[in-house]
């Protein structure tokens, strides 16, 4: 590999506007580096600070030692004081780090040769890149709480602005795999918009503070990120509110995963306020329509579930259904064409 190809692959890297884009290309780059050695490579699938540091790909043979298993152990504990690149018993580590997480582990070992080190080299020169880049992308996509994605994100992925949309997402290898769910892959693209409020939280912050509110809007955002599938994509909307874009699934399969979310919220221990609801409204995608009207017929079947009791779960047809509004609704709900 000559210093052109180098040249190449960084400019590659630093021109990627998606998390999702960047750790691909990172990967694949990495990868080719190690192709000479056996290494494995361990992945924090959550991608932000999550204890999930599982292994995701093997070259060679070699099970991995006892030492080695406590380090990745100690890295998947949150923060990691240890320095991103570091060798321990003959092995090499290089952690690709995003506010002190580790996002990916490379871990090889080298021979002897002049050329190993050059190797090496310029491999933590494409971690630091890959780290610093996403240092950039986190700032400007995500939310500087909870970690989750901004609105704009949301917004842009329903209208298919942006790489987070379903026709660049599909042809995605790496997130491939994370389609588990959707009912039929050769299906037209069907899709659901969510939001997600918390019930009467400004009686949390009235009575606990401010702190104990963030610290509320933290826990839940992450049994969101434990709920939904790596493919769907997770935003903080506004305030104590969240929205959520889950990819390939029938109205059916939304409505219960939809509901096992707002069970599981429910039963969780919160500190010291014991426990929390929220109140879900969600639609369907249809062809045709605007991301700003999906999201009002989400937020009216979510206001309609707060207005009827709240901690529920309500589709945007049973509220038009029990109410009689419908406005927005149109023949387009079962794929006809309206006419102008």
């Amino acid at each position: 590999m000559n210093w052109e190809n180098i040249h190449q692959i960084l400019e590659k890297m630093t021109s990627q506007t998606s998390v999702a884009s960047l750790n691909a290309v990172g990967l694949n780059y990495c990868q080719k580096m190690l192709s000479q050695y056996d290494y494995r490579i361990y992945l924090n699938h959550h991608m932000h600070g999550c204890d999930e540091l599982d292994i995701a790909y093997v070259n060679g043979s070699a099970k991995p030692e006892q030492s080695e298993i406590k380090i990745v152990k100690e890295l998947s504990s949150g923060r990691s004081l240890m320095p991103y690149c570091f060798e321990e018993q003959g092995y090499q580590y290089i952690c690709v780090l995003n506010d002190g997480y580790t996002l990916a582990l490379f871990v090889f070992k080298t021979g002897v040769e002049a050329n190993d080190v050059s190797r090496v080299g310029v491999l933590k020169t494409l971690v630091t890149i890959w780290s610093n880049q996403l240092k950039v992308l986190y700032f400007y996509q995500r939310d500087a709480l909870t970690g989750l994605f901004n609105p704009n994100i949301f917004i842009d992925a329903i209208s298919g602005n942006s790489f987070y949309s379903d026709s660049v997402l599909g042809d995605d290898n790496n997130l491939k795999p994370a389609l588990e769910r959707r009912d039929n892959m050769e299906a037209p693209s069907s899709h659901g918009v969510a939001l997600i409020d918390i019930d009467d939280f400004k009686l949390v912050n009235n009575r606990f503070g401010h702190t104990i509110g963030d610290e509320v809007l933290i826990k839940l955002s992450k049994l969101l990120e434990l709920s939904f599938r790596e493919s769907d994509l997770i935003c903080r909307y506004s305030g104590e509110e969240f929205a959520v874009l889950l990819r390939y699934v029938s109205k059916r399969t939304v409505e219960d995963v939809l509901e096992r979310l707002r069970t599981r919220v429910e039963e969780t221990h919160f500190p010291r306020i014991e426990s929390i609801t929220v109140s879900i409204g969600f639609t369907m995608t249809v062809p045709g329509i605007l991301s700003s009207e999906l999201i009002e017929r989400a937020t009216k079947a979510m206001r309609h579930g707060k207005e009827t009791g709240k901690n529920k779960v309500i589709s945007y047809d049973t509220m038009v259904k029990a109410t009689g509004d419908s406005f927005g609704a149109s023949r387009l709900e079962i794929g006809e064409i309206e006419l102008f």
